[in-house]
C-alpha cells in the first residue's frame, strides 16, 4: 500500500508523493515518486541492505520526469525477456 515519506536528494528534503516498500529477504526496496521544489516529478528506486556493522548500505537510482516513459518501456522489455527466457 502506498504511503508518503521524505526523500533526501543532494542534501535537500523532498516531498514523496507515493511510496511502496518491498521486503526481499535481507534487502528492502523503496519505489517512490517525489517532487522537486520546481514541482517536477521523479522516480526514486532505493535498495537498502545491512552491511554487517549495524548500518545499512543504500543504492539509489533517480529517474527524472522527462525520462520516465523511456525508462518504463525499457523495464517492460527487460521484464518480458526475464519471464520468457
Amino acid at each position: 500500500m502506498g504511503s508518503r515519506r521524505k526523500e533526501v536528494v543532494m542534501g535537500d528534503q523532498k516531498k514523496s508523493l507515493f511510496s511502496e516498500r518491498i521486503s526481499a529477504g535481507r534487502r528492502t526496496y523503496f519505489v517512490d515518486i517525489c517532487e522537486t521544489d520546481e514541482k517536477k516529478k521523479y522516480l526514486s528506486i532505493c535498495e537498502s541492505q545491512p552491511d554487517g556493522k549495524d548500518q545499512f548500505k543504500r543504492n539509489r537510482v533517480l529517474v527524472f520526469e522527462e525520462t520516465l516513459i523511456p525508462f518504463q518501456e525499457a523495464l517492460k522489455k527487460a521484464f518480458d525477456f526475464a519471464v520468457k527466457n
